[in-house]
């Protein structure tokens, strides 16, 4: 529910148009060729739109309700458009306030066929309401929010208002009541990726929402790959893993890889590590171990199998090496043995088996149902050791450095001064 007041006062009397508006007719940024992001399902002049997705049928409809005290209004509404005109003949020194309700329901929360009748309810219920009762409401909700939130710093009001500014983002971007969403990069402030979840979300935003919000709000962000372990695995098959291996997407709606850069799909491959590693984070915070019973275990595993599947063996070096990848900065893609990449893989491996054995150590039931699921046994906890205890990392004798990836040292080296 959203709701908005504009008020008017005019110096001298004159005739004021006041035509509050709801319209689907948007172009992302990102769009190619000026397509268009939804395909238009029906409008009532005055009253609501409704939409769909064009790929996966995702069906939504904003509906509003508006008034301005003593003053009709004038329907108007085409293909995406719905529009309601008041027409003030305005006195000199005399404030109109305008209020409009809007109400916007998805096919998420409710039969396709019904978003838009849900939506005029959700519009008309705000409307009855009234704004300054919904204002005090959310100013109620937020100040909960930035009592656990909030951030002080003494002395600088510059960094104060940035922080300040991000928390608010973050906050709003998500709310931690739903597991099947997740957090844009761009948040609400922009078009850029389309409101997809990338790795971002484990890598940097949930230890916020770990030390600042209430724990149901990171477990969710867990649940929310969870539910889509099984679309993972689909997407690894694709690509030749066997065995529950598990590849999370670089970019995604719903479980499905949306990436189109063979680069970065296929080799941008250390995202997996930041699907673990939020559980690490998760329950270090928390120690909410039981959702190694409820999930937590499971992606673990079908992880560690993907990694376990990944290395190669190198007779030269006479360790596991990892090739063809992109590292997390994106400096160079399809390198070999970059040493992040190597190093969360090495660690999926270890922190996967470690939980597997707390699990058969401290729920010795849960752990075997779990373990007779996924046709887990000790051989392949073994063998993930192994793998962990001889993994590569390149090293530069000759400085005394690891290095980003195999080769990096034969690149110009250009100060930076200079680019």
């Amino acid at each position: 529910v959203s709701a908005q007041s504009y008020s008017v006062r005019v110096d001298r009397a004159a005739e004021v148009v006041l035509a509050p508006y709801l319209d689907f007719n948007v172009v992302n940024s990102d769009a190619n060729w000026d397509e268009t992001f939804w395909a238009q399902e029906g409008h009532a002049a005055g009253k609501w739109v409704k939409a769909r997705t064009k790929k996966l049928d995702f069906f939504v409809a904003a509906a509003m309700e508006c008034t301005l005290e003593g003053v009709p209004s004038q329907a108007e509404g085409r293909e995406g458009y719905a529009a309601q005109k008041f027409t003030v003949k305005a006195e000199a020194g005399k404030t109109y306030t305008l209020h409009k309700y809007v109400g916007v329901v998805s096919s998420m929360n409710a039969p396709a066929a019904e978003v838009e009748s849900k939506a005029q309810a959700r519009a008309t219920e705000a409307m009855g309401i009234g704004y300054e009762a919904l204002l005090a409401e959310q100013r109620q909700a937020w100040r909960a929010k930035w009592d656990l939130a909030d951030i002080v710093i003494d002395g600088d009001d510059s960094a104060q208002q940035g922080i300040r500014f991000n928390i608010f983002h973050l906050l709003q971007t998500f709310t931690g009541v739903d597991p099947r969403l997740n957090i844009g990069p761009k948040g609400f402030t922009g078009e850029k990726y389309g409101g997809s979840t990338y790795w971002d979300t484990e890598a940097y935003c949930l230890p916020f929402y770990l030390a600042s919000t209430d724990p149901e709000v990171g477990r969710n962000l867990l649940v929310y790959r969870y539910k889509q372990l099984d679309k993972a695995i689909e997407n690894a098959a694709k690509l030749g893993f066997t065995d529950g291996a598990a590849l999370y997407p670089m970019v995604t709606m719903n479980g499905e890889e949306c990436h189109n850069e063979w680069e970065i799909t296929f080799e941008e491959i250390h995202r997996n590590g930041a699907i673990s590693y939020g559980i690490y984070t998760y329950l270090r915070h928390t120690r909410d171990y039981g959702y190694l019973a409820e999930g937590g275990l499971e992606v673990l595993v079908a992880i560690a199998r993907f990694w376990a599947q990944r290395v190669n063996w190198s007779d030269d070096k006479e360790q596991f090496v990892i090739l063809g990848v992109t590292g997390p900065n994106e400096y160079e893609n399809n390198v070999n043995n970059n040493y992040y990449t190597n190093f969360m893989a090495a660690w999926c491996l270890e922190y996967a088996a470690e939980c597997a054995e707390y699990l058969a150590q401290n729920q010795p039931e849960a752990y075997a149902a779990l373990a007779a699921k996924m046709d887990l046994d000790q051989d392949e906890l073994e063998q993930w050791e192994a793998i962990r205890s001889n993994m590569y990392y390149p090293y530069s004798e000759k400085h005394e450095v690891f290095l980003q990836q195999d080769g990096f040292l034969d690149k110009e080296l250009v100060p930076v001064a200079q680019l």
